[in-house]
């Protein structure tokens, strides 16, 4: 007796190319950074740091000095808020979320120096270790873009299945 059994993938492994596959891994690093970038700018509305603990609170002398926004902390103009920005290079594969002050502004926020008080409005070295594992975090973003490189992925390789025809022998 003989039998023979025809077995047929539709994903072809050879149709993605290097640079399409690129493509599909820099959309997933663009995607969490977009999630980063939301968390960040999410600070300055909510008066939460980047770990959702609330802000302290603005000494009362500060506070009734401010002639705008008096409700939001490390926002009286909105300079700071509005220079977040995503930065992106796609050949070199980086995604990064920061500010475009140049001064020394707001890293006294993020570290606490002189009379301004620790105020997590980015990630610092220590959510770094626990970001993308974090509830509060990147956790959801990340396994998100990861569900969705899967998805894109299979898109990138799948191919038509030829039809198999009979596909089976019986040799009695």
């Amino acid at each position: 007796m003989k039998v023979q059994v025809e077995i047929h993938s539709n994903l072809d492994f050879e149709k993605a190319t290097e640079k399409q596959l690129k493509r599909v891994m820099y959309r997933t690093l663009f995607d969490i950074g977009s999630a980063a970038h939301k968390d960040v700018r999410k600070t300055f509305k909510t008066n939460k740091d980047i770990t959702g603990t609330d802000y302290a609170v603005l000494n009362k002398k500060y506070k009734n000095s401010k002639f705008k926004n008096k409700n939001k902390i490390l926002s009286l103009m909105g300079d700071f808020a509005k220079s977040i920005q995503m930065r992106t290079n796609e050949p070199n594969m980086t995604v990064s979320v920061g500010t475009t002050i140049k001064e020394k502004y707001p890293q006294y926020h993020l570290f606490g120096e002189g009379d301004n008080t620790q105020r997590k409005w980015i990630y610092t070295q220590k959510e770094t270790k626990t970001m993308f594992t974090d509830e509060n975090m990147l956790l959801g973003a990340t396994e998100k873009a990861l569900k969705k490189f899967i998805e894109r992925f299979i898109v990138l390789i799948k191919t038509k299945m030829r039809k198999i025809g009979t596909g089976t022998t019986l040799d009695l």
